[in-house]
């Protein structure tokens, strides 16, 4: 629980919503306002990715071709339209308890078992091996058995690396991530934010890059449960939502929505001030 000051919650989203997460924190520099200086910074899926660059203190200006240097991984992703739509009913089943549906979203999780390495090799080109931050950094991913989500940070003793590609492994995409003995799958299978992750925090910041795909209701709950007293939501605008393109786990994503995210911070910046002061 985050006690005051504020917290900054940055959402899933895949490549493109990663891209036009950085992109609007690299515009938001250039106007006085850190994201990384927030109190407490809590990544879900594409927003731990995100938020690893955001507090890495690299220059997020050089991220406008690329998160990285050079060609990345070739990853090769096999959807699975039969597991899909299981996993969908699952996250909608209200007779279910929602440890009882992540539990058996991780069933599901299971069901595809290659590709580890190429999924640790892409995290590697997205972000490299960095060290966790000095900021108050929490990433989000759920344990297959039990259920239960948990939040890796610098007294876990989890490598940052490994910490995020928990939090990115998508259920029935991606195979679930190793730690500890136990199976983590992605943090967004419980939440596309996680934002009631923030409860305590005065002041709160939810960037969610795929606001425009959900409903609404699930995101309201999780802020009514934070309590803050000034509150900021950013999702993307039509323009974003354009250059995300048809995949937003595609690479060449990445350059259009990291611009998105550039120009669209004329239009967040002074609610941002007044938000997080």
């Amino acid at each position: 629980m985050q006690t005051g000051g504020s917290t900054v919650v940055l959402g899933g989203g895949g490549v493109a919503g990663t891209a036009w997460m950085v992109g609007l924190a690299a515009g938001l520099r250039h106007k006085g306002i850190d994201l990384a200086q927030a109190d407490l910074i809590v990544g879900t899926s594409a927003g731990s990715l995100a938020g690893t660059l955001i507090t890495s203190g690299i220059d997020l200006d050089d991220l406008a071709e690329a998160p990285s240097p050079g060609t990345p991984p070739s990853v090769s992703y096999e959807l699975n339209p039969e597991l899909l739509a299981d996993m969908s009913r699952l996250r909608s089943d209200t007779s279910l308890d929602p440890a009882e549906s992540r539990r058996r979203i991780g069933e599901l999780a299971t069901s595809v078992t290659s590709g580890a390495e190429d999924h640790l090799a892409w995290m590697r080109w997205m972000i490299g091996t960095p060290d966790w931050p000095a900021s108050r950094f929490w990433v989000t991913a759920l344990d297959i058995d039990s259920g239960e989500r948990v939040t890796w940070d610098r007294a876990s003793g989890v490598a940052l690396l490994t910490a995020v590609a928990s939090s990115c492994c998508v259920p029935t995409l991606i195979p679930p991530v190793l730690i500890n003995n136990r199976l983590y799958m992605d943090g967004g299978a419980s939440s596309p934010t996680n934002a009631d992750l923030a409860a305590g925090a005065r002041r709160l910041v939810v960037i969610d890059p795929i606001a425009h795909v959900y409903p609404r209701g699930p995101l309201e709950r999780e802020i009514a449960a934070v309590g803050a007293d000034r509150l900021t939501t950013i999702g993307p605008n039509a323009a974003a939502q354009t250059a995300y393109g048809t995949n937003m786990l595609d690479n060449t994503s990445w350059q259009p929505a990291y611009r998105a995210g550039v120009d669209q911070v004329g239009e967040v910046v002074d609610e941002l001030r007044a938000t997080l002061g």
